[in-house]
């Protein structure tokens, strides 16, 4: 556990500080660029998570569960090796047929031209797929300090031309993306590095079909979630304006604040569970006590930001036009919290082999949150749409938790997680419909609030302490 500790500060770290150039450029993007033109930024992004999966076919994923089924360091080089030129032909081929077919692509929003907007974000993500491979071997082969390093330079450099582009040349928008662009194109060279040190350029077929096997059910899975965001934007935009996507995104981007720690405790902890999972029956005990303790972590963040949305908006927002995102924060946190809960039962399914079962799952919540798109946004406008996501992730994580008692499954400390979520959506709740109280007494107990909360994640963890110094022991072991 101590090395998974240290990984995860390493994670955390690296991928927190690239993705962090949005956030601590909030205050100049919100004063240089409109909500309408912010609205076309975030877009953009949603479009290049999707791509990422699409056009990989996802096959990077299936290193994190693949790699060690090969024993010797030729066979992991080769295994390396295959994944890197499949990822690379396969999204030449993709990238290629989107230009050909842009626009079509850019049909799904009414007032965003796929030139000059659509076209870097193909290319951001295509020159982003050198580093789709490199990074899945680091982790594994569990080199966190070099994963972080390499980030930190990616960060450094993406935050200067973004401030170059956006406050000197005023390029807006197409700033913003192409700040991006040239970045990941730089380190095209610096991921391929990696590749030539450590992976074997042989094309291995067998290779490639298991990875296939794996990867290809988890395409729906991963990509639902990223055309769930997508399709909010879109009917948005179509059934009222870019500026109201413009602020939506912004409320969307505060409220996933608490993403960039837990996706990094992720990448370490995950591997981790699978490890201890097939060890044997004997450390679901190990296992049930660390989900809690991770799960009430990941609320106890979301719950930070759910409290303070409105002085983090009004804090970070130089535009009066984006005050009004506040108001939809704690309900996309709610989403957030139920697709993070649905997390750990995914692991479940890939302990258990069944990742087919993700396909299914991941094309019913598209289209069920595609259908509550359409009944509420006409209606509610942004407000609609947060309420189709938070319906669409809670009736799918309830589904997955239903159907994992199947196979492999333990279960969660229900016990324990309802009182707290009950009392602190509670609070939440509270200071959404009084909005009349003074702000130092509203903030004040705020504060109070998250002390109380504080001591009690306290009384968590020291009740827990057993079971973490038994993970740790195992860890080192």
């Amino acid at each position: 556990m101590a090395k998974v500790i240290k990984n995860s500060i390493y994670y955390t770290l690296g991928n927190v500080l690239p993705r962090t150039v949005g956030f601590i450029l909030l205050p100049i993007i919100t004063k240089y660029l409109s909500p309408a033109e912010y609205g076309i930024t975030n877009s953009m992004n949603i479009l290049r998570n999707i791509l990422m999966v699409v056009i990989t076919l996802s096959l990077a994923r299936s290193i994190n569960r693949l790699y060690f089924d090969y024993k010797t360091d030729e066979e992991k080089k080769e295994f390396i090796g295959t994944m890197a030129i499949s990822v690379f032909v396969v999204s030449s081929l993709f990238i290629l047929c989107f230009f050909v077919f842009g626009k079509y692509v850019a049909m799904s929003f009414k007032s965003i031209p796929f030139y000059p907007y659509f076209a870097i974000a193909l290319l951001t993500e295509y020159f982003a797929v050198f580093s789709n491979v490199p990074r899945a071997y680091y982790i594994v082969t569990e080199q966190g300090s070099r994963f972080l390093s390499i980030n930190f330079f990616s960060f450094v450099i993406s935050t200067a031309l973004t401030v170059l582009f956006v406050v000197k040349y005023k390029m807006g928008a197409v700033g913003v993306l192409s700040s991006l662009m040239v970045t990941k194109f730089i380190f095209i060279f610096v991921w391929s590095s990696v590749l030539i040190r450590n992976a074997t350029f042989r094309f291995n077929m067998d290779m490639a079909k298991s990875a296939l096997h794996f990867s290809l059910p988890l395409i729906p899975l991963v990509a639902s979630g990223w055309v769930l965001n997508w399709s909010d934007r879109i009917f948005i935009e179509r059934f009222f304006s870019l500026k109201e996507v413009g602020v939506y995104s912004f409320g969307y981007k505060l409220a996933s604040i608490p993403l960039f720690i837990m996706a990094a405790a992720w990448t370490a902890y995950s591997p981790y569970f699978l490890k201890k999972a097939s060890e044997g029956p004997e450390n679901t005990k190990v296992l049930y006590n660390a989900n809690t303790v991770y799960q009430f972590v990941t609320i106890f963040l979301f719950f930070g930001v759910a409290l303070f949305a409105k002085e983090m908006t009004y804090l970070l927002a130089r535009n009066p036009g984006y005050y009004e995102a506040y108001r939809i924060i704690p309900l996309i946190v709610l989403a957030y919290l139920f697709n993070e809960a649905g997390g750990i039962v995914n692991l479940y399914f890939i302990q258990a082999k069944r990742t087919k079962i993700f396909a299914s799952m991941g094309v019913g919540s598209a289209v069920m949150n595609i259908i509550l798109n359409f009944l509420l946004i006409p209606k509610y406008g942004m407000y609609g749409a947060a309420y189709a996501t938070a319906i669409s992730f809670a009736v799918f994580t309830a589904v997955k938790y239903k159907l994992a008692k199947r196979d492999y499954f333990i279960p969660y400390d229900w016990g324990k997680l309802l009182p707290v979520i009950i009392l602190m959506a509670g609070c939440v709740v509270f200071f959404l419909v009084s909005p009349t109280l003074r702000f130092g007494t509203a903030l004040t107990m705020k504060f109070i609030m998250v002390c109380i909360a504080s001591l009690y994640m306290l009384r968590v963890f020291v009740s827990q302490r057993n079971t973490i110094r038994e993970i740790a022991r195992k860890g080192k072991a």
